[in-house]
């Protein structure tokens, strides 16, 4: 068993790995790059199989299918959307079930990740304490296979946004936002500072996000799921980005 990590979490996919039977219907749900497809290959090996020969993807509500899950033509199910995830725990109580926490939400993970992912010279890169901080800082929204992505290399490094040349470019990308107001020679000198980087980052990524949503409710007239559709995100990661935001 391959199940990295020293997070809560972690230790629950361990438990779910021990818990399923062959002959259980498993639901396995999370974002994007949370690993649904690895944790699934895991739990097979245990049954000598190599592969995954019977699964499904749930997109909409059609691909719950009553009569694949009691007949049990398939093993395993995968959603991203926790609205249809529910949805299937909800009508099939009898389906064992798990929602993989992204990685932003167990960022304690991130040094094993590293030993996993990277050895010799890369590894020691990536473990040096500057370094360490800007992974743990990260919001990783394509979580394990971003991390996994980044730490290949040392070069990885300028996919972080916190990567003085990746500041520069989010600067002149918005040359409207309040930031723009401060003197620019005054800013730069200030930003030789590492420290200050990921401080400017954050707050010019949340005074968009939080100006995109509000904008985005007003032309859902206040609906939260029709502006969770328009920006393509879930009602739950639009309800948090709210509260985050104190957006009313």
């Amino acid at each position: 068993m391959e199940i990295i990590g020293c997070s809560k979490h972690a230790s629950r996919m361990r438990s779910f790995y021990k818990k399923v039977q062959e002959e259980d219907v498993i639901l396995i749900g999370g974002e994007t790059g949370t690993g649904k497809l690895f944790f699934a290959r895991q739990i097979a090996k245990k049954w000598g199989k190599k592969s995954l020969s019977g699964f499904t993807y749930i997109e909409s509500s059609e691909d719950i299918d009553e009569k694949a899950i009691k007949e049990k033509n398939f093993t395993f199910f995968f959603t991203e959307n926790r609205e249809l995830f529910d949805m299937a725990k909800t009508m099939f109580p009898e389906i064992q079930e798990i929602w993989l926490k992204p990685l932003r939400e167990r960022i304690q993970d991130i040094p094993l990740f590293i030993d996993s992912f990277a050895d010799g010279e890369i590894a020691n890169f990536w473990k040096k304490s500057d370094k360490i901080q800007m992974l743990l800082k990260y919001w990783w929204p394509f979580n394990v296979a971003e991390l996994k992505r980044v730490i290949s290399s040392k070069e990885g490094i300028k996919l972080l946004p916190y990567y003085r040349e990746n500041v520069k470019n989010i600067i002149s990308s918005y040359p409207i936002t309040k930031i723009m107001s401060m003197r620019m020679d005054t800013f730069w000198s200030e930003m030789e500072n590492e420290e200050n980087s990921d401080k400017f980052f954050h707050f010019l990524t949340d005074s968009i996000e939080k100006e995109f949503i509000k904008s985005a409710l007003k032309k859902c007239n206040g609906e939260r799921k029709k502006t969770a559709e328009l920006l393509s995100i879930h009602r739950n990661t639009l309800i948090q980005k709210m509260n985050k935001h104190s957006i009313k």
